[in-house]
């Protein structure tokens, strides 16, 4: 975990924090504001898995049940069958 800070076009500073699996190299977390108190932190860490439950909902339809243009119209699962049979 990791606090940033910017600014934006008109000079009005802002921060973030980023909770990153630095082994996934996944974001699991990140939350923006003006001012970060720490009950705002709190919140992002008790929502991990709540995230991680999302994530892992989105990743299972993208692969398994939407069809992609550039796979011929195929889910990426039957597209590597497919490929593995050939």
């Amino acid at each position: 975990m990791d606090f940033m800070s910017d600014s934006s076009r008109n000079q009005r500073r802002f921060r973030t924090f980023n909770v990153i699996d630095d082994f996934n190299r996944e974001a699991l977390g990140i939350d923006i504001a003006v001012s970060l108190p720490a009950g705002l932190d709190l919140y992002l860490f008790n929502n991990l898995e709540q995230v991680r439950k999302v994530t892992e909902e989105w990743l299972t339809s993208y692969n398994t049940e939407r069809p992609h243009e550039a796979l011929n119209n195929m889910t990426p699962i039957e597209y590597k069958t497919l490929k593995q049979a050939a």
